[in-house]
C-alpha cells in the first residue's frame, strides 16, 4: 500500500512537471521575436525590430528582450515581412533599448497580487521632438496602422466601442490615469532605467540632452483599495542634463542626483497621480551654469560708475559649481517649481534663486527671481573703485559717505556686490530686468546740493511768515 502511494505520488509530481515543461515549451514557441514584432506592428504605426527574446518560467517567470528598436513604419512593416527576411535595416530608431528584463513571481497571481521582482530597461534611447502645436515626432507611431500584413487593417472598419457613461468624467474630458487603473494590488521590487539617453527637442528650438540616465523605483507598495497604508515608493535619479540653444551652444550642464521616498498617488483625489510630490535633488560640484545673457541685460541697466566698477567679463559666461547644491522642486505637467532658495556657488560668481521660481520643461520658458552675486574679491574691488570716484567728485566727506550709502545700499549684502533681477521668457535667451533702481552718482550729487539749497530757502521763508511761502509757491508754479 505504501509503495502504491509512493508510485501514485511520483506519477502526480511527474504529471505536474510534464505539464509545467509543456506549458513552458508552448509559451516559448509562441512568444518569439516574430510574434512580438507582429503584435507591435499590428497595433502601432511603426516598424519594430527585436534581436532576441528569451522566456523562462522556472523559479520566477522572466522575459528578456534584447536589441529593441522602434521607428517610422515602412513597406516591410506594412507587409508583415518576418524579420529574418527583411532586406532593409532600421538605422535611425526613435525608440530603442539594448535590453528589457522582466521577472515576476507566479504564485502570488493566484491571490491577485502582482509581485514584479524586476523591470529594467538597459541603455534605452529616446529621440523626442516637441512641435509648436504640442504634437511630437512620436505621435505618428501611436496612430492605428492603415495596412497590416499587406491588407487594409480591419481595425479601421470596426465599429467604435460604446462609451460607458459611468466611466466618463463629468466635464467630458479624458479620465486621468490613477491608482484605480491598476487592476490588482502590487508590490514591485525594482523598476526603472539603467544608463539611458534622452534627446528632447523643445518647441522653442532649444534642446535637452540627457545622458547616463538612471531612474529606479524600488520597494514600490501600491494597493488601490488601501492607499492610506500602501502608497509609497523609493526613487533614485542620476542624470547628466545638457541645455543648448537652437544654435547648439551649451547653456548649462547639470549633474543631477536624487534619492528619497515619494507618495505616487493622491488618496484624496480618487487615487489620481499626486501632483504635489516634492523631489529633493542635488546638483553636483562640476555642474556648469551660464549667466551670459543675464549679465548683459543687467549691466546695461546700471549707472555708468557701476558699469566701470563691476567686472563684466568676470560675471558673464559659464562657470562650474564649486559645491553641491540641494534643490527642492515640485513637478506637475511639465512645470518644475522651486520650493526652496538655492544658491549656486562658482569661482566667478554666485547665482541665488527665490522660492517660486519655475521652468516649463516642454518649451524652455521660465521665470526666475534671483541675485547675481560677485565674489568677495571682486566686490572689494568694485567698492574701492566707487569710493575713489566719490572722493574725486564730492569733496565733503560726510556727503560722500551719504551718497555712497544710498548707492551701494541697493547692491551690497554681507559685504558682497549683487544684482537683483527677474528673468522671463526663453531660458536660453531670457528677458532680464534689474529689480533695484540704482541712482547714478551724478543724480545723487545734484540731489544732495539741491537738498542743502532747498533747506536754506525754506529757513528764510519761515522768517518772513506764511504769506511769503505762499507767494513763493505761486511764483514757482509759473515755471512748472
Amino acid at each position: 500500500m505504501k509503495k502504491k502511494l509512493i508510485i501514485i505520488g511520483g506519477a502526480i509530481v511527474g504529471l505536474i512537471l510534464v505539464i509545467f515543461i509543456g506549458l513552458w515549451i508552448t509559451i516559448a514557441s509562441i512568444l518569439n521575436e516574430d510574434f512580438l514584432v507582429s503584435q507591435i506592428e499590428s497595433s502601432m504605426n511603426c516598424r519594430a525590430e527585436i534581436e532576441d527574446l528569451d522566456v523562462s518560467l522556472f523559479s520566477a517567470g522572466s522575459i528578456s528582450i534584447d536589441g529593441v528598436k522602434i521607428g517610422p513604419r515602412d513597406d516591410e512593416a506594412n507587409k508583415g515581412v518576418p524579420m529574418s527576411e527583411r532586406t532593409t535595416e532600421l538605422k535611425n530608431p526613435l525608440i530603442a533599448s539594448k535590453s528589457i528584463d522582466l521577472s515576476l513571481s507566479l504564485m502570488p497571481l493566484l491571490s491577485k497580487r502582482l509581485e514584479l521582482q524586476r523591470l529594467v530597461l538597459t541603455e534605452p534611447y529616446l529621440d523626442l521632438r516637441i512641435r509648436p502645436n504640442g504634437e511630437t515626432n512620436l505621435s505618428p507611431l501611436f496612430e492605428t496602422p492603415k495596412i497590416v500584413n499587406g491588407e487594409r487593417n480591419p481595425a479601421l472598419d470596426a465599429p467604435p466601442e460604446p462609451a460607458e457613461a459611468e466611466e466618463e468624467p463629468a466635464d467630458g474630458e479624458d479620465k486621468p490615469f490613477g491608482a484605480s487603473d491598476i487592476p490588482i494590488a502590487g508590490h514591485l521590487e525594482r523598476i526603472g532605467i539603467d544608463n539611458g539617453e534622452l534627446k528632447l527637442g523643445l518647441s522653442s528650438g532649444d534642446s535637452l540632452h540627457v545622458q547616463g540616465l538612471d531612474v529606479f523605483l524600488t520597494d514600490i507598495d501600491v494597493d488601490p483599495a488601501d492607499l492610506a497604508n500602501h502608497n509609497s515608493a523609493d526613487l533614485e535619479i542620476n542624470a547628466d542634463v545638457q541645455l543648448s540653444d537652437r544654435a547648439g551652444n551649451e547653456k548649462g550642464m547639470f549633474l543631477v542626483r536624487s534619492t528619497g521616498t515619494i507618495v505616487p498617488f493622491d488618496p484624496n483625489q480618487a487615487g489620481e497621480f499626486n501632483t504635489d510630490v516634492e523631489y529633493a535633488l542635488t546638483l553636483l560640484k562640476g555642474s556648469r551654469v551660464s549667466s551670459f545673457m543675464v549679465v548683459n541685460e543687467l549691466m546695461n541697466a546700471l549707472p555708468e560708475i557701476l558699469k566701470l566698477a563691476v567686472d563684466r567679463d568676470k560675471l558673464k559666461g559659464q562657470a562650474e559649481l564649486t559645491h553641491d547644491v540641494d534643490v527642492v522642486v515640485k513637478y506637475n505637467r511639465g512645470l518644475l517649481t522651486f520650493l526652496n532658495e538655492p544658491t549656486f556657488q562658482t569661482k566667478r560668481y554666485d547665482i541665488g534663486l527665490r522660492k517660486g521660481s519655475w521652468i516649463r520643461l516642454t518649451n524652455s520658458t521660465h521665470k526666475f527671481t534671483g541675485k547675481l552675486i560677485a565674489t568677495q574679491e571682486d566686490s572689494d574691488k568694485t567698492i574701492a573703485k566707487i569710493d575713489q570716484e566719490l572722493e574725486r567728485v564730492v569733496k565733503d566727506k560726510a556727503k560722500a559717505q551719504e551718497i555712497r550709502n544710498k548707492q551701494l545700499g541697493m547692491i551690497i549684502e554681507n559685504n558682497r556686490v549683487y544684482l537683483a533681477f527677474v528673468s522671463t521668457g526663453n531660458l536660453a535667451d531670457p528677458n532680464t530686468k534689474l529689480l533695484a533702481n540704482v541712482p547714478d552718482i551724478t543724480d545723487l550729487v545734484k540731489g544732495s546740493v539741491g537738498d542743502v539749497i532747498e533747506g536754506r530757502i525754506n529757513s528764510e521763508l519761515d522768517k518772513l511768515g506764511p504769506g511769503a511761502r505762499e507767494a513763493a509757491d505761486q511764483l514757482q508754479n509759473l515755471f512748472n
